[in-house]
Order: C-alpha cells, then structure tokens, then sequence
C-alpha cells in the first residue's frame, strides 16, 4: 500500500483448500480495482500491453500458476519488473513510456515453482519470497467468503502490517527465511527432469497416444 520497493515476488504454493485464494481475494477487497492488477495467466508476463498495465498498479495476482516450467521470457519480464530501474510499457492507442513499477507480484498455486534452466537463474530465486501453505483445513470447519469477514477488520489489519514494515525495514528489507530444506526441494527443477522436460519440448512431436 505504501509502494515501498521491495524487489522481490511471493509465491503462495500447497493444497487446495488451505486459504491461498481467500488472501488474494483479501488483497482485491483491500485494493479495489483502481490499484488491483489481476493476470489471467503467468503467461500474460510475456505480452505486449501487460507491462502498461501495470502503471500507478500497487498489487498484482495470478492464482493460475500452472504444473509446467516458466520460460524464459517470462522469468526475464518477471525479474525486471521486480527491479529497480525503469521499465518501458505499452498501452493501445498510447505511445509508449517509461515508468517504475510499483506493484507487488503475488503468484498462487498447488503445485511447487517450476522454472526452466533454474542452474541459471539464481537472480529469480532471490527475488522469491516461498509462503507454504501446507493444512488443509476440513470442510466442515471452512468459513465461506472468509475474506469477506476479514475485511471487516481492515482497519487493525493493516495497522498490524503498518507495525510489521517497521521492523521490516530495521531488518534491511529481509523476510524471515525458511529452512533450505523446506525451499529447496519444493522449487528447483531436478537437472534429469529439466532435461528430458527440454527434450520433449525441443525434439518431439505429440500425437494423440
């Protein structure tokens, strides 16, 4: 809310059922649509009119994250837009323009961060900020439109969040960090599956069967 430049992304990953798109929809509600920017896919990274979408944007989202390795192109739009320098966008019918993007990036999925050639993209995985979502909670004991219910208390919650960016800022802009073996094993691509995943898609043609 504060535009505060963290250079970094959030991944939320676990289970169906354990609150991921009830905080997303917290954050929409919290927002509102002038400073909400929803993706419809992770892909959309890579088009033309995404990155002036963007602009005076504070929060942007995608809860489809697919069981797939993001490419290249993607992981490149993605580390620039979580950088600090300027970056150039485009809007139909607007010439293009330059600008600083303002918006925090919160990806959400069932399934671990996938990232090809991830050997060489130490850069993307320290921008990463993992958020495990990992207790399923019984149906019986879920809370329909509990972001509804959590907006109600908007007003303590981000006063809480205003109380945390103080401390955040006397850590030198560092989260908590898990365990390695907690990350670790959840987000890189083992190197026999990046290759044969490489190998499927560079050398092979699918045919139905």
């Amino acid at each position: 809310m504060t535009s505060e430049p963290i250079k970094c992304f959030f991944y939320l990953e676990g289970p169906s059922n354990t609150g991921k798109s009830q905080l997303i929809q917290l954050f929409r509600d919290l927002f509102g649509g002038d400073a909400y920017y929803a993706l419809p896919s992770v892909n959309a990274l890579k088009e033309q009119w995404t990155t002036g979408g963007l602009l005076n944007k504070l929060i942007c989202c995608c809860t489809d994250m697919p069981d797939e390795a993001l490419d290249r192109r993607t992981v490149s739009n993605l580390k620039q837009l979580t950088g600090d320098d300027q970056i150039r966008g485009e809007l139909k019918g607007v010439d293009p323009f330059d600008f600083y993007c303002t918006a925090k990036f919160v990806f959400a999925s069932n399934y671990p961060l996938r990232v090809s050639n991830a050997d060489k993209e130490d850069a993307l995985f320290k921008r990463l900020v993992y958020v495990p979502f990992q207790n399923p909670g019984p149906q019986s004991e879920q809370i329909p439109n509990l972001h509804k219910k959590l907006k109600n208390e908007a007003g303590y919650i981000v006063e809480l969040a205003m109380e945390q960016l103080k401390e955040f800022r006397g850590r030198q802009r560092c989260f908590t960090p898990l365990p390695k073996e907690v990350v670790g094993a959840t987000l890189r691509m083992p190197f026999e599956v990046e290759y044969i995943s490489r190998f499927l898609q560079e050398c092979c043609e699918n045919a139905p069967g």
